[in-house]
């Protein structure tokens, strides 16, 4: 992540930074390179001199002129408009390039057909009918009202009476939708009391605006990992933090200390608070080598105050549907670029969702179903050294935010066409409620 300062006078200004047209702070670095990175496309504008001449150019219709990056790489798709964009948002549904082109040449349904998101046709008619037609479970997760389905299917919300229900993501988003309403049991989770405001590239964070984020010491050493809050007394982070083949100190309970409520590193407030740990539950699968099932429970010495600076974060049903190319963010106190020093204040920064069929593709076939990926394509974004353990937080529609990571591994930080990789929690549910 790099961090960038936003500042709130009435005028805005980025030091050492650039400044969209919608009072972002950008990296300079992501300037003129062909992606709309403040969202506005002002870092896209007026780049002619700095652009090669055969690059293609738009005239918009304020009269400034927009680069079209002249070659798409490997991981992108080239827009009709010239403009290019990553082919895991071809065929999603969404005008992303903005003149359509990345949604032609998809599978098209036939008048009355519904298209799954597993690009099969269903005929409309059997969508919210109690059975999934699709494989996929997407004909039955879109219903205006929640239905029982007939028959569940490993897409289907399981109800705690054993039946399913049809909605997507049912979980906890403010509607009884089961029979026993255990679809919004152990909902005390995932609030915080500001909205986040959207970043780009990376950026301090404000004080509480990430509850549920713990800084992991290893006594005498300092900040090792991170981890996320999941109850007053149980946390989660990654096994690698705890399973050092080098060292059988990080696997010792006594060596390390907890500090959840903390902000900056180093300064303490009257909201830190200080815990040892009790135990610490690695995954019996855990693999070293490959890093599959890089996840492990710790359990404090005491319970801790829930408040508006220490507060749960939601785990997941196994069902919970994480859209490709939705938004979610990365906290931690790491490295702010590869190989530096690491963060004295709470980093956050926003990625997007990547489809793992695309992310076994640049991370060699090393990506397993039990990890998930996000990161920018273009690079700039990512968990580095010392984010490890910590929380990849994705904000659900109702606004409560939900784990859908564990910052586990990646190829270097933040290069291009390596996004990082996360535990996928998940794969881990059930797990984690049996320990």
């Amino acid at each position: 992540a790099v961090p960038l300062t936003v500042l709130t006078s009435d005028w805005p200004a980025c030091p050492g930074s650039f400044w969209c047209h919608n009072n972002l702070c950008l990296n300079p670095a992501l300037r003129c390179d062909g992606w709309d990175d403040c969202g506005d496309n002002s870092d896209e504008r007026d780049c002619r001199e700095s652009t090669p001449a055969l690059a293609p150019v738009t005239t918009c219709t304020d009269g400034a002129f927009l680069f079209l990056s002249a070659e798409c790489d490997a991981s992108q798709l080239r827009c009709q408009n010239g403009r290019c964009k990553p082919k895991f948002w071809q065929c999603d549904g969404t005008d992303d390039c903005g003149d359509n082109s990345d949604e032609d040449n998809c599978v098209k349904c036939k008048p009355g057909e519904f298209l799954c998101r597993n690009q099969r046709c269903v005929p409309e008619s059997r969508r919210c009918d109690g059975r999934d037609d699709c494989s996929d479970g997407s004909d039955e997760s879109q219903c205006k009202r929640s239905v029982l389905l007939q028959q569940c299917s490993e897409h289907s919300f399981r109800c705690r009476n054993g039946k399913c229900i049809s909605k997507l993501n049912p979980d906890c988003d403010g509607e009884l939708d089961c029979e026993d309403a255990s679809d919004e049991d152990g909902c005390h989770c995932g609030k915080r009391p500001y909205r986040s405001s959207r970043i780009v590239g990376g950026q301090v964070s404000q004080e509480a605006e990430w509850p549920w984020q713990v800084s992991l010491h290893i006594k005498g050493t300092g900040h090792t990992c991170g981890a996320s809050v999941l109850s007053n007394r149980w946390l989660l982070t990654a096994a690698h933090c705890v399973r050092n083949p080098g060292s059988a100190m990080y696997s010792q309970p006594e060596q390390w200390e907890v500090l959840l409520g903390l902000h900056e590193q180093g300064q303490t407030s009257k909201w830190t608070v200080k815990r040892s740990v009790k135990q610490i539950i690695p995954h019996h699968r855990y693999d070293p080598v490959t890093y599959d099932n890089d996840i492990a429970l710790m359990e404090l010495d005491a319970n801790v105050t829930l408040n508006q600076n220490i507060y749960p974060i939601c785990l997941p049903s196994p069902t919970y549907y994480f859209p490709v190319g939705s938004e979610a963010w990365i906290t931690g106190w790491g490295a702010t670029r590869e190989g530096g020093r690491p963060a004295s204040v709470l980093q956050k920064a926003a990625v997007r969702i990547i489809n793992s069929t695309v992310c076994r593709s640049l991370m060699s076939d090393e990506v397993t179903e039990g990890m998930l990926c996000a990161g920018l394509l273009r690079g700039g974004v990512d968990a580095c050294q010392g984010d490890s353990g910590g929380p990849l937080s994705f904000t659900s529609p109702s606004g409560r935010v939900f784990l859908a990571g564990v910052v586990s591994w990646g190829d270097g930080c933040a290069r291009r066409n390596k996004p990082g990789v996360y535990t996928r929690t998940t794969q881990y549910r059930s797990w984690i409620r049996e320990k």
